[in-house]
């Protein structure tokens, strides 16, 4: 491609410098032709007060050869048909007719010029008439013939010039093309050594954005595009490694269980007790498979909610309701504070399914203590929000909470057997209602999760 950019710099160069030739050849020669024929009009009109004033009596060839030396041309005298009765070269060309439309503008008073080649001298040639005045009338013409000097020499001057300059440009241009042509098509070359790269799985390669231009925009762009799918492919491999470890302990505990049965090496009484054991840990996996069915379709574009209107009092009772045993459980209070008819457009389903895993957390890591459920509108704004006075969350640990199997603590790992994925569909359903979650956390002191949603629903649904 560079030499595809260098072969165009160099033939417009080349074009340029033709151009420019033949501009200054045709300038040249138009300038010398209008310098003649304005001393030719000039001489003309010398010569014909001259005339005038001796009379046809004192006009000799000798006389003519003089004037005509004063513009180193021929010079003849023409009677009003038009007809040659004088000239500066004797009885040569005596009696031609000048041409009727130059006799005609000559009759009206008007001066005519023509140039023309003279193949004899090789030579341009200019003439020049103007008309013989005599009182108020015209009584005939004078007719200057002259060669345009320095034609010929001035254009093959320019010519060469133009050759000589041409050659500079073309050496200059030829330089400097190299390096505008190597310099632009190295973006192209690492943009394509980029795609080569990246095709062959070498997902942390990033192009050097050398240039400002639609290329280092490309350039910028691809590496955008490759950061995502890196960071997508890290996510799906660290899920897919999340699964795996987190389907190993229950299905080892359940084969264990199993064989143990099988075996009979537990007794007879404690056989029902491992049988809920089993039925534990079948749940437990599938809760996590339907977590991460959730999880993975709500990820994806294509997703779309159901919106609908939502009393959110209706909602956050009817879910509360679903955790008073667990709240009981555990010596903890749930307490609910929305304002009546408080609405917003939201998918029903998923928002219920936001505020179990955020009633959820919160009774989990409380024991003994308050769960506050609030909800208020903010103008075009609901804020939802969960508090407990539980164990907290470390500051280390916030920024990790709503990554998919993500555990701060490996001891609750031990104590509750939840999925890990809570959080993660927490952020994708608060996400795909363009809303907004955060997160406020003291050790010791109890965390509260802040949802903002719009009232209005999604912009673009």
């Amino acid at each position: 491609m560079w030499l595809k950019f260098f072969a165009s710099y160099v033939v417009v160069i080349m074009l340029a410098m033709l151009v420019w030739g033949a501009a200054s050849s045709v300038f040249i020669e138009k300038h010398l032709l209008q310098s003649t024929e304005e001393q030719l009009l000039q001489s003309g009109e010398e010569i014909n007060r001259i005339l005038v004033n001796l009379g046809p009596d004192q006009i000799t060839v000798s006389l003519l050869r003089l004037l005509s030396g004063q513009f180193e041309g021929e010079l003849y005298l023409t009677d009003i048909e038009g007809m040659v009765v004088a000239s500066s070269l004797g009885r040569k060309n005596l009696g031609l007719m000048v041409a009727d439309e130059v006799m005609r503008d000559i009759r009206a008073g008007k001066n005519v010029t023509q140039a023309w080649e003279n193949p004899d001298a090789e030579e341009r040639v200019i003439a020049v008439a103007t008309p013989i005045m005599t009182g108020d009338e015209v009584s005939g013409a004078i007719l200057l013939v002259a060669p345009v000097k320095g034609v010929e020499a001035a254009t093959k001057a320019v010519q060469s010039q133009v050759i000589r300059a041409s050659l500079l440009a073309l050496i200059l241009g030829a330089l400097v093309s190299l390096g505008v042509a190597y310099s632009m098509t190295r973006q192209i070359r690492e943009i394509s050594q980029g795609t080569s790269r990246f095709a062959r799985e070498d997902l942390g390669y990033r192009i050097p954005v050398i240039t400002s231009d639609e290329l280092g925009e490309v350039a910028q762009s691809f590496n955008e595009m490759a950061e995502q799918i890196a960071s997508n492919t890290a996510r799906r491999q660290s899920l897919l490694a999340g699964v795996s470890h987190e389907v190993r302990t229950p299905l080892t505990n359940i084969r264990g269980y199993v064989e143990a049965l099988r075996d009979g090496v537990i007794p007879l009484e404690d056989r029902d007790k491992t049988l809920d054991l089993i039925h534990h840990e079948a749940l437990f996996m599938e809760k996590m498979v339907s977590d991460l069915i959730d999880l993975t379709r709500m990820d994806t574009e294509k997703y779309r909610l159901n919106i609908e209107r939502v009393n959110l009092g209706d909602l956050i009772d009817r879910t509360v309701l679903k955790f008073q045993q667990l709240a009981a459980s555990k010596n903890n209070r749930i307490e609910v504070r929305c304002p009546e008819n408080l609405c917003l457009n939201a998918d029903e389903v998923r928002l219920e399914q936001l505020l179990t895993n955020l009633i959820k957390n919160a009774l989990q890591f409380t024991d003994e203590g308050v769960v506050e459920i609030l909800a208020e509108a903010k103008g075009d704004q609901v804020e939802l929000a969960v508090r407990d006075n539980g164990i907290g969350i470390t500051r280390d640990q916030l920024p990790y909470i709503f990554d998919s199997f993500y555990k701060g603590d490996p001891s609750r790992a031990k104590v509750h057997t939840e999925s890990g994925l809570g959080l993660a569909i927490v952020q994708s359903i608060v996400k795909l209602h363009h809303g907004s979650i955060q997160v406020v956390s003291e050790p010791g002191e109890g965390t509260a999760v802040i949802v903002l949603l719009p009232k209005n629903g999604p912009k673009d649904l």
